[in-house]
């Protein structure tokens, strides 16, 4: 990104007034709440840093977590050590792993809902670095030396996506338990395919793969994943137009030729 004084990086931008989504665009989270649904965000916003552009500014009535794409996982810090986790506008202090954090305040959210609809957003840290297992806190926060270390790290990226994983199987039994399985679309994406065509990692000139939506319609338990690589900006207008129309939205998804393996 070009400014005045010369070339400044994307994440100095961010934390300015210029980059972000504005609150004129129209977003799926603020149609739904305008049709009655209950709206709340859990994990990273990474939509801008600046007050007009927080999530309660696109009809989300309970967000928390990372301003940013990526904190320390347990002092919620980016790597110039600004604390960075928000709850409803405000900055606030919490302790424990942000993926476990991020997945309490799911399962609390679907135990208080009853019978109201309800859109829920879940877009988890893990595994994007600093690279923090559950059992690798330390007295210091990550910094910008130490931040963004790959190597070596394996075992511990293999720990944060375990972690994941148990947070995401937490919020579909509460789903379960809740007596919400049989008529909830669970959109799964993923903002960083693998492609073995395409190689390289995020901020590298090399594209990090295909983004790789995944279905799951739980209504018949089964599983489909898209298998042409297509981003994921089509889902919102496709979910709207079933909302108003009254459509049920699984059996299009359910017909979807599964290619590739899981």
């Amino acid at each position: 990104m070009r400014t005045s004084g010369g070339t400044t990086t994307p994440s100095v931008c961010a934390k300015g007034a210029t980059l972000g989504l504005p609150a004129s665009e129209t977003s799926i989270a603020r149609l739904l709440n305008l049709a009655g649904y209950d709206t709340a965000v859990y994990g990273k916003w990474h939509l801008g840093y600046e007050r007009k552009f927080f999530p309660d500014r696109h009809g989300f009535e309970d967000p928390f977590g990372p301003l940013g794409g990526a904190v320390d996982y347990f002092h919620h810090t980016e790597p110039d050590g600004t604390p960075m986790l928000y709850e409803n506008g405000e900055r606030v202090r919490r302790e424990g792993y942000v993926t476990d954090l991020i997945t309490e305040k799911a399962v609390a959210f679907l135990r208080r809902r009853k019978d109201r609809p309800f859109f829920l957003y879940v877009p988890y840290t893990a595994p994007h670095a600093p690279y923090q297992g559950p059992a690798d806190r330390t007295d210091t926060p990550k910094n910008r030396e130490n931040f963004n270390n790959p190597k070596g790290m394996r075992p511990t990226f293999a720990a944060m996506v375990e972690r994941m994983d148990r947070g995401v199987g937490l919020i579909l039994r509460t789903l379960r338990e809740e007596g919400f399985e049989n008529n909830t679309l669970l959109i799964f994406a993923s903002d960083n395919g693998a492609n073995p065509a395409l190689l390289g990692y995020q901020g590298r000139t090399l594209r990090r793969g295909n983004p790789c939506p995944v279905y799951r319609a739980l209504a018949r338990r089964s599983s489909r994943r898209s298998g042409d690589g297509s981003r994921h900006a089509h889902h919102g207008p496709y979910c709207l137009d079933c909302r108003r129309s009254g459509r049920d939205a699984l059996p299009p998804l359910r017909r979807r030729q599964h290619t590739g393996r899981h």
